[in-house]
């Protein structure tokens, strides 16, 4: 599957939400505040609608007294027409080539003395004039919402390197090690950065080895397609995959919130913490590779879930199609019936970033994605904690006790001699 932009997602949308007070039917390109699929065989519900918009925009959770968030549109008339989450739960079809739906988005009190006395072909200005219709206040902040982009544009430090081979590339390495800075231009392949998170976890003495197999064997089928490839004696076959619901690259971002018990509440919203002490970090990643972290899929569908283009809600299961993909349409709003229910703060945390990436990727596109500086200031301390802890391992392992060859620090300086010690240390340890 070729690369998967914020352009491509935005080119698929058939509803349009912008939150103007505009009556014009075509509302300038910033108006545009988001946007749904629904062409294809694909629906979307206006409950739908009104939770994606709510996971998008925090502030929309706090409606004024009296006031229900509504979206609008307007007749052939030009008066104004009004769906809320209570006027039922309205179902959006569109054939592929349908011109594109475009909804107002607006909080509206029809209890309020003015709109009652509104006729039927009053329209958007006159029920904000009236003061029964107010435009919401929308801001975008990723950070606010945790999301973190599927392709990494940032630097996330490992404690396993490839061994320098100049005196430059080993100073190069030892700043990096112990500042654990970089630029976007020094990240390599993904399958080197799994490569390198897997080892840097290892490190920290989280068993690494056991997500698969324990994944493996909670599931016996795709919980998507359930389908299997059972052969033989092999319960899982090839094109088969164990998943981690919440990435393993971004395992400093799992969420430490867990979903009510009755699962009963909507709109759910899940931020990661930002708590960045080191227990709360080690528990994170030890979360991370668990296997309620974790979803046996079909290779092609764990390419798409990992992509965010598909994904599971956490609280009525269904599954979601962001994209309208031949290959996954049937599963579209089927209810999954579990082997083993996974962690659901781990289903909404996927779940959240498929509604940003997808039904925000007009805004997406524009954003500026780092890593939030408290994040990464204790991810670089926990990194350079988890290199000195192996050294200090391959250190006893090789019998040498001197501790002052298995760390290095920027400011002490690199002589020859130095620079000699950390090359045979990176030697020992990228052969271990």
């Amino acid at each position: 599957m070729s690369s998967i932009t914020s352009i491509n997602r935005v080119s698929l949308w058939s509803i349009q939400i912008h939150s103007n007070a505009s009556t014009k039917l075509e509302p300038s390109r910033n108006d545009v505040k988001a946007g749904f699929v629904c062409c294809d065989g694909l629906g979307i519900s206006t409950n739908t609608i009104f939770e994606d918009l709510k996971i998008i925009y925090p502030s929309l959770h706090y409606c004024p007294d009296e006031f229900k968030l509504a979206l609008w549109q307007e007749r052939d008339d030009g008066s104004a027409e009004f769906t809320s989450a209570a006027d039922g739960n309205k179902e959006f079809r569109m054939a592929t080539d349908s011109p594109k739906l475009i909804l107002g988005l607006i909080f509206h009190n029809k209890s309020h003395p003015l709109c009652t006395v509104l006729t039927d072909s009053a329209t958007i200005t006159h029920h904000i004039n009236a003061g029964c219709a107010v435009v919401p206040n929308l801001n975008f902040d990723p950070q606010e919402n945790g999301h973190l982009p599927d392709t990494q544009n940032y630097f996330i430090p490992s404690a396993r390197s490839s061994r320098p081979s100049t005196p430059s590339q080993k100073r190069k390495f030892a700043e990096d090690s112990t500042s654990g800075q970089s630029t976007p231009a020094s990240l390599e392949s993904p399958r080197k950065q799994d490569q390198d998170s897997r080892m840097f976890i290892e490190s920290l003495g989280v068993d690494t080895r056991s997500f698969e197999k324990s994944v493996k064997g909670s599931y016996s089928k795709c919980v998507i397609t359930n389908t299997d490839s059972k052969w033989g004696t092999l319960i899982c076959g090839p094109g088969y995959v164990a998943v981690h619901i919440v990435p393993q690259k971004f395992w400093f971002s799992y969420p430490d919130w867990r979903p009510s018990p009755d699962y009963e509440n909507y709109p759910f919203k899940v931020t990661p913490s930002y708590n960045t002490h080191e227990n709360g970090l080690r528990q994170r990643m030890q979360s991370t590779w668990e296997p309620a972290n974790g979803l046996l899929l079909r290779a092609d569908i764990h390419d798409m879930f990992d992509r965010r283009m598909i994904a599971i809600h956490p609280i009525t299961f269904q599954i979601r199609l962001f994209a309208p993909m031949s290959v996954a349409m049937e599963y579209h709003g089927k209810v999954i019936e579990w082997e083993t229910i996974p962690d659901r703060a781990a289903l909404a945390y996927h779940y959240s970033q498929c509604v940003i990436e997808n039904v925000a990727a007009g805004l997406v596109s524009a954003s500026k994605f780092v890593v939030p500086e408290n994040w990464k200031q204790a991810i670089n301390m926990i990194s350079q904690l988890a290199l000195n802890r192996r050294l200090q391992e391959l250190r006893d392992q090789v019998g040498d006790g001197s501790a002052d060859d298995a760390t290095y620090y920027l400011e002490d300086g690199l002589t020859k001699g130095r620079e000699e010690e950390i090359e045979s240390w990176l030697e020992r340890y990228n052969n271990t």
